[in-house]
């Protein structure tokens, strides 16, 4: 079972990924990043400012599902409370994903962690894409792409975004 990136029927190797799941005011505060694709380390899939409101300690991440949508819905899979805060922020989700020469934003997200040893998951990322629109970033069109990213990542509690509060 390989690091990999599906989308539009083809697989790619994850090339890199980072999960940190800082306690930010007291919340979990998720940054996670996939990078891989037809274009090497420029394709992958970002997120940001999503809070885990349930879950005090990254101890208790083995077996949850963070499920939302980007505008904000959860669903009832969602074991661990998330919050997207940073939806239409800078540093909300972003997706570098070009296809046929249009850039995508994520739309639905589903995220499971399985734990393999002490601070190392097995994680499952399956992501609806939107094509961007370019005059406002957000989401253009009706037409989705599911995306499927499956990689094993080691998590920590380092804040990356500390210096910028």
């Amino acid at each position: 079972m390989g690091d990999r990136i599906i989308v539009l029927g083809k697989a790619y190797p994850v090339l890199a990924a980072e999960l940190h799941l800082p306690l930010v005011d007291g919340r979990r505060c998720l940054f996670l990043s996939v990078a891989g694709g037809p274009r090497g380390q420029e394709d992958g899939v970002t997120l940001g400012h999503v809070e885990f409101a349930l879950l005090d300690s990254l101890d208790a991440l083995d077996g949850k599902r963070l499920h939302l949508s980007r505008e904000g819905e959860s669903f009832p899979d969602d074991t661990l409370g998330g919050d997207a805060i940073g939806i239409g922020e800078d540093m909300g989700w972003s997706s570098s994903w070009t296809v046929n020469g249009d850039a995508h934003v994520l739309g639905e997200i589903q995220l499971d962690f399985s734990q393999v040893r002490s601070e190392r998951y097995r994680c499952r990322l399956v992501c609806t894409l939107r094509r961007q629109d370019p005059m406002t970033g957000g989401p253009a069109g009706d037409e989705m792409l599911e995306l499927v990213a499956e990689f094993t990542a080691d998590v920590d509690e380092v804040d990356l975004l500390a210096g910028c509060r």
